[in-house]
């Protein structure tokens, strides 16, 4: 009974993060986040915070096609996005 909660959990969990919609919203509201930090970024660690007041900024900001932000979401699930957005520009000398 347990994993079929689990089994359960999981295959939503993967439908949320698979959900086209759901990634563009990550993707644009990341890089936004990017522009208006492009020098020094919001800071390591500093994402999952500063990412869902920014997307509450620009929800406020009546941009109709945004959803609402997920709960949870400490990282946008891109490699080169996280660096960008918690370091600036820095870290594409390395990328």
């Amino acid at each position: 009974m347990v994993s079929i909660n689990f089994l359960n959990s999981v295959d939503r969990g993967d439908k949320l993060y698979s959900d086209k919609g759901v990634r563009t919203d990550i993707i644009w509201v990341s890089a936004n986040l990017f522009s208006q930090n492009p020098i020094q970024g919001v800071g390591y660690g500093n994402f999952e915070k500063k990412y869902r007041l920014h997307h509450l900024s620009l929800l406020d900001s009546d941009i109709d096609w945004l959803d609402k932000p997920l709960e949870k979401l400490d990282h946008p699930h891109n490699e080169f996005l996280i660096w960008i957005v918690e370091g600036g520009v820095a870290p594409l000398i390395g990328f």
